[in-house]
This record gives structure tokens, sequence and C-alpha cells, in this order.
């Protein structure tokens, strides 16, 4: 819902003794009027947080790891799916759709495990499609930040992990320099 967009998640695991949380299959759509069926999939997710820690707010989480996410980016009238979906999300601490506060995180070693960014320009005389395979991408302390004492939004974390998967693709060797510009997002 903090994403005003489709999620959908295969399935869950939790092991509450072992502090291990397993997600499957999760897909987040892309905003109306993009091609790409979804902006982001991942066929696994594993979470290592106390127990304890799952009833405080902030939430604290040891180490959270995605692996092997697809990123699609797609243009369409000089506009990313990526900026259309960050114009779509509430800037305030609300959920319009639940009226409540959203789940805070604080991400002590967040890990993107071997990303893939597929590209769709949509611009003539360039590829349709171009596939960009990124090495894994490391991120301490996610919501500790200045402004985030309080942790970040699961909506925040998700933006997070898109924008620096998207500026790793831009500095990729892989990647012609007339298709640099097209993600060199401005994300605030």
């Amino acid at each position: 819902a903090s994403l005003q967009t489709q999620t959908t998640l295969g399935g869950a695991s939790v092991s509450p003794v072992r502090g291990k949380v397993s997600l499957d299959d999760l897909k987040i759509a892309s905003p109306p009027g993009y091609a790409a069926e979804h902006i982001f999939t991942l066929g696994d997710v594993n979470v290592a947080v106390s127990y304890s820690e799952l009833r405080q707010d902030p939430v604290r989480v040891d180490t959270l790891t995605l692996k092997e996410p697809v990123v699609t980016l797609e243009q369409k009238d000089l506009k990313t799916n990526l900026q259309a979906l960050m114009d779509r999300i509430p800037k305030g601490t609300e959920t319009p759709a639940e009226g409540k506060k959203p789940l805070h995180l604080i991400i002590s070693n967040l890990t993107v495990e071997n990303p893939t960014v597929v590209l769709r320009p949509g611009f003539p005389g360039l590829p349709q499609e171009m596939k960009l395979a990124l090495p894994t991408i490391t991120m301490k302390d996610v919501g500790q930040g200045e402004g985030a004492q309080n942790g970040a939004a699961i909506k925040d974390v998700v933006m997070l992990v898109l924008t620096e998967v998207a500026s790793k693709a831009a500095d990729s060797d892989q990647l012609p320099p007339e298709l640099r510009q097209l993600l060199n997002l401005d994300v605030n």
C-alpha cells in the first residue's frame, strides 16, 4: 500500500526461534502506462532478526539479503518507470490506504546479490532492451542516516534499493554512453 502499486508475494517462511524470515517470489508492478509488467522482481529474500526486535519501533534487522533481483527501467515520454513510481509514493509518514504509521526498519547490513537491470530506453535507433549484470551491492546502517533516526519506512527502503541499483547500472561499463543520461535519476 505504501508504494501505491500492486505488490505480490508468492510465499513466506518464518523461523522465530532462529530469527530468520524468508520471502519468495516478490514482485512490484510498474506504474500504469508502462509496458514492463514489473519494475522489480525477486526470487528470494532472507532476513535475520532477533525475535525481541520484531516488536520494537523501529524494527532492527541484522541482515537483509535480496538474491538476484531484476530491476526493469523503462523510459516513456522522457520519464522512467522508477521516476513515475517515486511520484506516486506519498511523502508523509502515513499510508493513505491504511491510515496508520508504516513499519520502520533499521538494517545493519543490506545486501543486493547479483542484481540485473533490464533497460528499455524507448528511443529509436537504440536497442529495445538491454540486460546489465551488476556485482553485489552492500549497504550499511540503512535507516540511521541524517533525518532517519527512527528508521526508514519500507517504501523508503524499496526506493533506496531501486535507486542504488539504477545508480550502479549507470556506472556499468556495459552501458553505452548515450544511455547513461537515462539512468542519472533525480531522486529528491
